[in-house]
């Protein structure tokens, strides 16, 4: 698989149909949408993986939090934390339907002729087929991780202060 982008340059996650059967959108801070020929879940899986971590332990630690057990946010980074949504209906059975957006590319969720958006920092709009209540607890789940890994980033860094000054 190619290199991925920063964390901080990703945006969102999308699954989406090609020629070749399902696979993914990446959209990045520039403005700019990579196609990879892979499931967004070996995306995923490569992101977590370069952090050293695992994606059923981020999912796990991220529901003892969250107190839920699907659609939780994964705590890739500080810079990437991923809030799912639906993004599409199946075709086929199988067929991948959730994408994820990043919490910290996220500037607003609007509802238009009944229908969820999500506005991003690169001007993207992004469709959702979940109702804004929905997204706004999935949000609301995203804020709260994001809230504790950053806890968690200040605490060492405050550490490091400390011992070098």
């Amino acid at each position: 698989m190619e290199q991925l982008p920063k964390d901080r340059d990703i945006v969102a996650i999308l699954p989406a149909y090609g020629e070749m059967g399902d696979h993914t959108l990446l959209y990045l801070r520039s403005g700019t949408c990579k196609v990879l020929a892979v499931k967004i879940k070996t995306i995923i899986r490569h992101l977590a993986q370069r952090q050293c971590k695992d994606v059923s332990l981020m999912r796990a630690w991220a529901s003892r939090y969250t107190r839920q057990k699907i659609g939780v946010p994964l705590p890739v980074s500080w810079e990437l934390v991923l809030v799912p949504f639906k993004a599409r209906q199946p075709k086929v059975a199988g067929d991948e339907t959730m994408g994820c957006i990043n919490f910290a590319h996220l500037c607003e969720m609007k509802q238009v002729k009944g229908k969820t958006i999500l506005r991003l920092t690169n001007g993207q709009e992004i469709p959702v087929l979940w109702n804004t209540i929905t997204m706004q607890h999935h949000i609301r789940d995203a804020r709260l991780i994001q809230m504790m890994i950053l806890h968690r980033v200040d605490e060492a860094l405050l550490h490091r202060i400390r011992v070098f000054v």
